[in-house]
């Protein structure tokens, strides 16, 4: 029998006495709490205007450290469960810059990679299928019977494309979109509505969906007048806000951004009616060039038809702009027996020229959107649905904007920070709380109710 060293002893009786000693209900140590404890409440230092790079780098230090002492440390505090290492990583990752990553996704227009359109009814997302009610066609009034029908000539015969090609045997009666943006206001593209005869000759239909041979007359709307357009050449600039002749009924107005720019390669879904076709709902692209500050650029697939459709950034579900032109639509096809047909032109995902979209903070008369109720504030800031942006000091927020004042907040750690903040000066702080998330709702709330006094 051969002899164990000591060392060896030593450390087998120290993992016995180790296992002896665990704590069969997985309580956290009183080492781990007050450590704990510490980066929680470091983390409030932070939601400062007075707070520096080199505060944060200290700070991004000490996580680090924690990280080390107490990695996949997942354990119960009075009876909830505290597990905070991917939390900590992600943090890590998006704040300093020994971390880095890089984030992405994955008037003609085009198909860029794979075709993404799909119709209403085939979508998969529920809230993008939410946005397209509040999506409409415009259809020359001369297409519309007095029974409300439409036309029965399907795309594939009025444009001649090739049997092959997708929605070949979907009627295409629209020659634009627009979409809601008040209880009767709706933005589509300036070269959509130029003048008075565009807003008499033309209709608005809501849920022209696949299927649909006949409008109700609760569907159809008319332009009452144009409020602001402009289609502009040199700034090319494009875009028409109009009043209907009456409030859009069992609709709601879309959300759309007010002030500041979508961010770098921001994810984007596009809704409306390419080459006239009933509504499809377009992902899975994203923002390619946006330094020009009247539009910006992307890689959506989308059409002539498309033109005035509501372009939304994917994360918050908020109009960033309306898709004005871009590349050719179709390029010819010459069949065995040497006729010719017509099939949608396809470049790279970073090919051709790019979709233009037109700014929606651009356009002239619109009513910024209205305070949201608390609850739908605090999940938009706190899930991370709103944009995120910086408001001062070292961190970002993710930021509810109305008129001139921003309402910001971020979640990390059990902690909710909550500001206040004037735009265009975000370092101008009205007021700010950091609270635990479950037990501070009076503070948090106390601030939201600051912002709602400050814009009614």
């Amino acid at each position: 029998m051969k002899k164990m060293n000591l060392s060896k002893i030593v450390l087998l009786l120290i993992a016995v006495f180790l296992t002896g000693c665990e704590d069969p209900n997985n309580n956290c140590s009183q080492q781990f709490l007050s450590s704990y404890k510490t980066i929680q409440e470091e983390f409030s230092s932070l939601v400062s205007i007075d707070s520096d790079q080199q505060q944060l780098d200290q700070y991004l230090q000490r996580l680090e450290t924690f990280l080390a002492e107490h990695k996949n440390v997942s354990c119960k505090s009075n009876g909830e469960k505290i597990s905070p290492t991917k939390e900590i990583e992600n943090f890590l990752v998006k704040h300093s810059k020994s971390f880095e990553v890089i984030y992405g996704v994955g008037g003609d227009k085009v198909i860029y990679g794979d075709d993404n359109r799909v119709d209403v009814m085939d979508s998969t997302n529920s809230s993008f299928r939410l946005l397209a009610n509040s999506t409409a066609a415009q259809i020359s009034s001369t297409k519309i019977a007095s029974d409300g029908a439409l036309p029965t000539d399907t795309i594939g015969v009025s444009m001649g494309l090739c049997s092959d090609q997708k929605f070949h045997k979907q009627i295409n009666p629209a020659r634009c979109s627009g979409f809601l943006v008040g209880p009767d206001l709706l933005v589509t593209a300036g070269h959509c509505v130029q003048n008075e005869n565009d807003c008499a000759n033309y209709q608005w239909a809501f849920g022209f969906y696949r299927g649909v041979t006949n409008l109700a007359s609760d569907q159809v709307y008319k332009c009452r007048k144009i409020i602001s357009q402009k289609l502009d050449s040199r700034s090319k600039a494009d875009y028409a806000l109009i009043q209907l002749d009456r409030v859009v009924k069992d609709r709601a107005p879309l959300k759309f951004r007010s002030i500041g720019k979508i961010a770098e390669n921001a994810p984007l879904v596009v809704i409306g009616h390419p080459s006239g076709l009933p509504t499809k709902i377009t992902d899975g692209a994203n923002v390619r060039d946006n330094k020009n500050e009247v539009f910006f650029s992307a890689n959506l697939d989308t059409f002539g038809g498309n033109s005035g459709s509501a372009v939304f950034n994917t994360q918050t579900g908020t109009v960033e702009g309306i898709l004005v032109r871009g590349e050719t639509d179709y390029i010819s096809h010459t069949r065995p027996d040497g006729s010719t047909c017509r099939k949608v032109k396809v470049c790279s995902n970073s090919g051709c020229r790019g979709e233009d979209v037109t700014r929606i903070t651009t356009v002239e008369g619109l009513i910024p959107n209205a305070p949201l109720e608390v609850a739908e504030v605090f999940e938009g800031i706190f899930e991370s649905n709103f944009e995120t942006v910086n408001l001062g000091g070292v961190l970002s927020f993710h930021s509810y904007q109305y008129k001139k004042y921003n309402l910001a907040g971020r979640k990390f750690l059990g902690q909710c920070a909550l500001i206040v903040s004037s735009f265009p000066s975000p370092k101008d702080w009205t007021e700010s709380v950091v609270a635990d998330c479950q037990s501070g709702e009076e503070e948090l709330a106390a601030v939201y109710q600051t912002f709602k006094e400050l814009v009614l």
